[in-house]
């Protein structure tokens, strides 16, 4: 280790104590995501029908044959008039103003109510009527037509068959057209009477959207149904609502028909299996890949069947889920990591800087870590973290200090500075170890910082060790080093362009085969900026400093240093569980590794072969 960035006894003493206690949160958040395995398989009501129908089964055999698969719960949406005239249980009377009657004795009350509740009192002349089974006729408060499209409560003999099969219901409502109190209220009630576990909202908004969301959570949390977020939709009010309801809340991974098409079902499949694995999943909403079968009841159910073992085989159990997180860490925990980031980062900054600036860094610091201790500051000393640790990482084995030990040194170099991040990681992670955070209502602050700013700083510092400003500007610059510098610049900002947690940049189709292939082949999928830019690269700065070459030595480290910081960044993905973030940053340092090797091994023999030539 560089003896300028070797830290003092003091820092190492207090990184022992600090890292200990950040194991200790990432012990029990290991323990509370291990005891939580289960995963709902939820199938849609209308595909269950039509499966049936194709296959001439009853709702029953249909439900009994998808459970067999694995399939553990039944989305049911509220019926509309449109389904209610379709099937001939209201049917249009005519006149003027027209009349409208309702056939089936059962859903005389069940309208009534519904309509009272969630579209107001009618208009002093009513633009229809709806006749029921006792002969009284019932103003519409709306037109018909206007009436159609929104929820009318559920159809309580489906719901006595789902629960008759052992499946559970997930009542999938919309925000009614006039989301008023005794509307909200009237929509968790009927939902609660089908005996629902979970709620799912349809349409472009959420219940009570606007002003009354925090009405609506307070009602479904009172029903004791928790709320379903499907993955990356984009309704109306959904982040308010998860803010309201994130203790009760369960995040479930949906693929619509487009996507469904445009994959093959070994890609369909383990996308499903790795939402589980990889983002803490615990309900997956399954649609048939294909009904263009002798036999679709069966292709689905083999469909289902694979998922259920495809999860099983990672650990997980298809059978009805729970909203249970692992606790926020302790606030005396967070003040813990907190300050062995602040001393770290405050001893960098004066390997950097005088004495002053090093005691104004360390100041600003504790104060930081000081409110963290009531509840502020948390994401910025995460980001903290994110900048200090991989630079000094990095500068720590390639800065011109190092003294020429044996070969064995550099190489074992590979692992302890790849541990140096990983020790900021953990105290991110400890930090960070908050349900928010878990569950994406809040995320790390300032990815595409942390990912530029430490390369930036390496690259920088190891050209000035090398050579002083005024030599560079006299230096006569050759179009091959413009080149490189461009090639090495647009990769760059690539990767900033798809670095992100909402990131701009599309995933070509090339790019998902590979990510596919290493997710069947490895224990967990590396990150692409670790294994195949960040360590291979770190490996050859590493055979370059040993071998005394050092002229594209910060054009290396600057690379190497976009790895260090991804290790780093790993960990403070809060949503993906802890084991699977380590297992990853180990399967990137193998696979990278390896790379490196052979990297640095045809790196050796050109170098070789042109001095023999000079």
């Amino acid at each position: 280790m560089s003896p300028k960035f070797r830290p003092p006894v003091w820092l190492c003493v207090v990184l022992a104590i600090t890292t200990g206690v950040c194991l200790w949160v990432a012990i029990e958040r290991y323990r509370s995501e291990s005891a939580n395995r289960a995963v709902h398989l939820i199938v849609d009501m209308p595909d269950v029908r039509q499966l049936a129908a194709m296959e001439g089964e009853t709702l029953p055999e249909a439900l009994s044959h998808l459970k067999t698969a694995g399939i553990t719960a039944v989305a049911v949406a509220e019926e509309t008039m449109d389904d209610l005239v379709a099937s001939g249980q209201v049917r249009t009377v005519g006149g003027s103003p027209p009349i409208y009657e309702v056939t089936d004795a059962s859903l005389g009350p069940r309208l009534k109510r519904i309509l009272t509740a969630r579209f107001g009192r009618p208009a002093a002349s009513p633009p229809g009527y709806l006749r029921l089974p006792d002969g009284t006729k019932m103003a519409l408060p709306l037109r018909f037509v206007e009436i159609k499209p929104y929820g009318l409560g559920f159809d309580m003999p489906t719901m006595r068959t789902i629960h008759d099969s052992g499946l559970s219901v997930i009542a999938r409502v919309n925000n009614p057209p006039l989301s008023t109190e005794n509307a909200i209220r009237n929509v968790v009630h009927e939902a609660t009477m089908t005996g629902a576990v979970g709620m799912i909202f349809g349409g472009d908004q959420v219940l009570g959207r606007r002003d009354l969301i925090p009405f609506a959570a307070n009602q479904i949390r009172n029903s004791g149904i928790w709320v379903g977020i499907v993955e990356f939709s984009n309704q109306g009010g959904l982040s308010r609502m998860l803010k309201e309801m994130t203790d009760r809340a369960i995040r479930i991974h949906s693929m619509v028909a487009a996507e469904i098409d445009k994959n093959e079902p070994p890609d369909i499949i383990d996308r499903y299996v790795r939402a589980v694995v990889e983002r803490n999943v615990k309900a997956l909403f399954l649609r048939p890949i294909s009904l263009a079968s002798e036999r679709p009841m069966a292709g689905f159910s083999d469909f289902v069947g694979k998922i259920r073992h495809g999860i099983e085989r990672e650990g997980y159990e298809a059978k009805p889920s729970r909203p249970e997180y692992p606790k926020d860490r302790p606030a005396w925990a967070a003040v813990i990591a907190s300050l062995g980031i602040a001393l770290t980062s405050g001893w960098l900054i004066g390997t950097f800087a005088n004495a002053k600036w090093q005691a104004g860094a360390f100041t600003l610091l504790i104060l930081l870590t000081a409110g963290v201790g009531v509840g502020f500051g948390a994401k910025y000393m995460a980001l903290v973290a994110a900048l200090a640790f991989p630079t000094w990482a990095m500068l720590s084995a390639l800065s011109i200090g190092r003294g020429p030990e044996k070969a064995s040194v550099w190489f074992l170099a590979f692992f302890w500075v790849t541990g140096i991040s990983v020790l900021g990681g953990l105290h991110v992670a400890a930090l960070l170890t908050q349900l928010p955070y878990m569950m994406r209502l809040d995320q790390f602050f300032g990815v595409k910082a942390a990912h530029f700013i430490p390369p930036l700083v390496v690259g920088i510092y190891l050209l000035f060790e090398q050579i002083s400003l005024r030599n560079i500007l006299d230096t006569k610059i050759r179009w091959f080093d413009i080149a490189v510098l461009g090639v090495v610049l647009a990769a760059i900002f690539v990767m900033l362009l798809r670095t992100g947690n909402d990131s701009p940049g599309d995933v070509s189709s090339l790019e998902l085969k590979m990510r596919n292939f290493l997710d069947r082949v490895l224990p967990e999928r590396p990150r692409t900026k670790e294994f195949l830019i960040g360590h291979p690269a770190f490996i050859l700065a590493l055979t370059m400093a040993f071998r005394g070459e050092r002229a594209f030595l910060p054009l290396m480290g600057l690379l190497a240093a976009v790895g260090q910081a991804s290790v780093l960044n790993t960990f403070c993905h809060l949503h993906t569980p802890i084991a699977v973030s380590a297992m990853r940053v180990v399967t990137g340092i193998v696979v990278g590794g390896v790379i490196g090797i052979i990297v640095a091994w045809v790196y050796i023999k050109v170098m070789d072969a042109r001095r023999r030539a000079a």
